[in-house]
């Protein structure tokens, strides 16, 4: 018979389900295979391997180290192992990131229990990580019904080191905090994944205008929130746009989307520009810029940025104003080029209340009001 040997797993700690079984806490093991050796049994032993998951990460069959999470339950191929009664070949193994000829005992990433016909001695194996550094040798007692790891009698065993390459469990809670918010930029928050734990996560955040989602941050983020400052709120938009984020541990796959968010839009048969620019097709299929202006936050104590874009380059005046229309500060008063500009504004010195700011350029002014809460 083809000797075989048996396997790593690999688990994630915070799945929810429910094993009960003793842990012996002395056997946290750093490995990267899990070795089985057998005495004191019969010609062959089989070993029923059960997995215990709701989910495992599917390791990967191309070298690359991460993994995928899947809803297969039991992700064991073949579900038992059969290897001679007395087996001390030590390094025989497998390792749950290949999958090369002969070795097909394909496990994934999650919780396991592994038992022999017709004994009843059951090893718990918790496997979770990607980076390993060795291997550890369980020997199986058939005649005493043990399993052992350095002469000791274990239940269980802890396969850990690296969980940065599980793909992460998708973001939470992902919502837009100023929907209703007319004239604001949409500002999105949510919860990081639940799995994997240890990790640190980076996000991405995209949106869909009506052609298809699309990433919008640039670079991945590491903060949980995010400011798309290139949409503005409306009251009763013609179109939506609609957002999810995905999360990333450092060397995983990209999550499943979160779920979606949604805010009021006229943006729909228009395109975001380089700068963050909007442009719309005319009639005759070419395009037009138009002066934009925009602040968030809105409400705001005491600071809010106003940002606005410039179809032109020229002379432009951005002016704030109190209700009885008196020019209480002169933001710009410059030649700028073209394309989207900010303004930091502080009213720390002057009353909560309702002011408008305007900017002019050229020939061309927009208006728009800001609340300032004391």
């Amino acid at each position: 018979m083809k000797k075989k040997a048996i396997f790593i797993v690999i688990f994630l700690l915070s799945l929810s389900f429910s094993v009960s079984y003793s842990q012996e806490p002395s056997q946290t093991l750093h490995v990267k295979e899990l070795i089985m050796n057998t005495v004191n049994g019969p010609s062959e032993i089989t070993f029923d391997i059960v997995s215990t998951s709701a989910k495992v990460w599917q390791p990967q069959r191309s070298g690359n180290p991460s993994a995928y999470l899947t809803n297969d339950k039991k992700y064991v191929d073949p579900e038992n192992i059969t290897l001679p009664g007395n087996y001390s070949k030590g390094d025989k193994g497998w390792d749950t990131d290949g999958y090369y000829p002969g070795q097909q005992h394909v496990l994934g990433r999650g919780y396991y229990r592994i038992s022999v016909w017709g004994k009843s001695a059951t090893l718990n194996v918790d496997c979770y990580g990607t980076n390993f550094l060795g291997d550890v040798i369980v020997v199986y007692d058939y005649l005493n019904d043990v399993f052992k790891v350095n002469g000791n009698t274990v239940t269980g065993i802890i396969l850990y080191d690296d969980p940065s390459g599980l793909q992460p469990t998708p973001p939470r809670n992902f919502t837009c905090t100023n929907a209703s918010h007319v004239g604001q930029h949409p500002y999105f928050t949510w919860s990081p994944p639940s799995d994997p734990t240890g990790v640190t996560f980076s996000y991405n955040v995209y949106r869909n205008l009506g052609a298809g989602y699309s990433k919008i941050n640039g670079a991945p983020i590491t903060a949980t929130s995010y400011t798309d400052t290139e949409i503005e709120i409306v009251k009763n938009g013609a179109n939506a746009a609609t957002y999810y984020a995905t999360a990333m541990g450092s060397q995983s796959p990209e999550s499943e989307p979160s779920n979606t968010a949604s805010i009021q839009t006229n943006i729909a048969e228009k395109s975001i520009l380089p700068g963050g620019s909007v442009s719309e097709k005319s009639e005759n299929n070419q395009q037009r810029h138009s002066l934009q202006l925009s602040n968030y936050p809105n409400p705001f104590n005491p600071v809010t940025r106003i940002t606005y874009f410039l179809p032109d380059e020229g002379p432009i005046r951005l002016s704030v104003f109190n209700l009885k229309g008196q020019r209480i500060g002169e933001l710009v008063d410059a030649w700028e080029q073209a394309g989207q500009h900010s303004f930091e504004w502080n009213g720390a010195g002057l009353p909560g209340g309702v002011y408008f700011y305007r900017i002019q350029a050229g020939k061309i002014t927009a208006t728009k009001k800001l609340l300032l809460l004391k």
